[in-house]
């Protein structure tokens, strides 16, 4: 008995080990604590991240009503300045995380505690905001971001093959439209009546319902597509008409007339890589950009078979012209390494000559990959040269285009007024280039009855206009996503804006498809958004 007895104690202290909550955030939007548009809204589905919350394997109800006890986990609720305890329905309980619906009688407010207890052991208290209502939207993914979850009339979901139509009334899928009769079954009273207005493209859309669908917590907004947009990645965002007004998180959905698929003129095309996928189970590709933002002139030459082409092209999305969409953390890119592929040999030497005559080598990083610093372009023809070849590539010299001459005129912008939007005007560009327009700032570390429910993380725009507009209205749907200044008339962020050219199709022997692009530098200022 002595030689089990220390391990039977240590098995004791395991299986006792408070519950520690780290994060509670809305699993559709996963907008993050402490960010402008962030806050659980009354009868919303919420989800729990930490530690020793639950069972190590996921336990799910198998019927409604919802429980409020799940293998071993219970949740409670204190509204802020309140003395009653609310009891979560829980949807799913595991050891690091746990699913349940916030109770629609909790009171709103910044000071709503909340607190798990796993087999008799209570956890740490930890402190959220409350509010009356605050949609997100669900993405494929689950992330946020990206292509959002929208089905039409029978069901079936909006994809890129199987795109919205304008005039057409599509189901958009989340959580957070606000209190309902009941939080632990089906509620009945259908339409909440939520005060939102949905923006697909920039654009107003007419909302025809907006309340629960089916289970507790799940909600469902019915919307028409509004005429004038169309795209593979058109922007879509809920606001809600409260005292502060709160936006959603901004993913995409497809649209085109007529329906089926979607295009967009700054999108890389695919028709050429998807033939060669059909007809031969890969794709030899050539792709050159001149991007000075990245300071990089890069060009690579690699085949690709059906699932590495699968992966890397999200990599090439960009937003649908005129729209805008926002992403909470790293924005990606610069650090990711070449794609999964196969390197085909185009020779030795790689050259750019610029429109003025000068000549910028480009060496050979590895087998397909050609590399070198790039610190600005200009308007005019460029030449990518090869030598002799290689062994997969022939002999080549290609021409495309820089981008044109572009200004951003009023670039001595200070202060941004989230609530009004910004507009940003420029001199140049043409029907083949599109401005990109980025905004940039890190939220402030949040901390309420000494819990620190948010730390620094950076949230950032991005908007992509047809050049040749002039001028685009950031939207304030957009820009109250950004956090505002800690400190009254010291800039807290960024805004850039860049002219990049419309993807040019190029021809290079030994290749199903050559794609050219090329990027003016950015202009960048230091901005107050209040």
């Amino acid at each position: 008995m002595k030689i089990l007895l220390p391990a039977f104690l240590f098995a004791v202290s395991l299986y006792a080990q408070a519950p520690a909550i780290t994060s509670i955030q809305n699993p559709a939007s996963n907008i993050l604590p402490g960010l402008p548009n962030y806050g659980m809204a009354q009868g919303q589905i919420f989800v729990l991240y930490g530690a020793n919350m639950g069972p190590t394997t996921i336990v799910q109800p198998t019927s409604l009503p919802l429980p409020v006890s799940l293998g071993g986990t219970s949740v409670k609720i204190t509204g802020l300045g309140s003395t009653t305890v609310y009891n979560a329905p829980l949807i799913y309980a595991l050891n690091t995380q746990v699913a349940a619906v916030m109770p629609s009688g909790v009171p709103p407010g910044l000071g709503a505690t909340i607190q798990v207890t796993y087999n008799g052991v209570a956890g740490n208290v930890f402190t959220t905001r409350v509010v009356d209502s605050n949609f997100g939207i669900s993405t494929v993914d689950q992330s946020g971001g990206g292509t959002a979850v929208i089905t039409d009339a029978n069901y079936k979901v909006v994809t890129a093959a199987n795109s919205a139509q304008p005039g057409v009334t599509y189901t958009m899928w989340g959580t957070g439209l606000g209190a309902a009769n009941s939080d632990n079954n089906i509620a009945t009273n259908g339409d909440l009546g939520t005060s939102i207005q949905v923006f697909v493209g920039g654009l107003p859309a007419t909302v025809t319902y907006r309340g629960r669908s089916g289970g507790p917590g799940l909600d469902q907004i019915n919307f028409t597509i509004p005429s004038g947009v169309s795209g593979c990645n058109v922007s879509l965002i809920v606001e809600t008409n409260t005292t502060p007004v709160r936006v959603s998180n901004a993913p995409t959905l497809s649209i085109a007339q007529g329906g089926g698929a979607c295009s967009d003129a700054n999108a890389i095309p695919q028709a050429a890589e998807l033939s060669a996928l059909a007809s031969k189970g890969s794709t030899g590709v050539a792709y050159i950009s001149l991007d000075p933002n990245k300071n990089q002139a890069l060009a690579f030459f690699l085949q690709f078979n059906s699932s590495q082409w699968a992966a890397v092209t999200p990599k090439f999305s960009t937003n649908s012209p005129g729209s805008c969409t926002t992403t909470v953390g790293s924005n990606g890119g610069g650090g990711d390494g070449p794609p999964a592929s196969t390197g085909l040999d185009a020779g030795l030497t790689m050259t750019v000559t610029a429109p003025g005559g000068s000549v910028l080598p480009l060496p050979l990083v590895q087998t397909g990959i050609y590399m070198a610093s790039l610190s600005s372009t200009s308007s005019g023809n460029y030449t990518l040269s090869n030598g002799t070849g290689g062994v997969n590539v022939g002999k080549f010299s290609v021409s495309f285009n820089g981008p044109p001459a572009f200004t951003w005129t009023n670039s001595n912008v200070t202060t941004i007024t989230r609530s009004a939007g910004f507009k940003v005007v420029w001199a140049g560009g043409d029907a083949n280039s599109y401005v990109n327009i980025q905004g940039s700032a890190p939220s402030t570390p949040v901390t309420v009855n000494g819990n620190v429910i948010q730390t620094n993380t950076n949230v950032s725009f991005l908007c992509q206009v047809p050049a040749n507009t002039g001028s685009f209205s950031i939207p304030a749907s957009i820009l109250l996503a950004m956090p505002t200044a800690p400190v009254a008339n010291t800039p807290n962020g960024t805004l850039a804006v860049a002219l990049s050219t419309n993807p040019q199709v190029i021809t290079v022997p030994g290749v199903d498809a050559g794609i050219a692009e090329t990027n003016t530098a950015p202009v960048s200022t230091n901005v107050i958004f209040q």
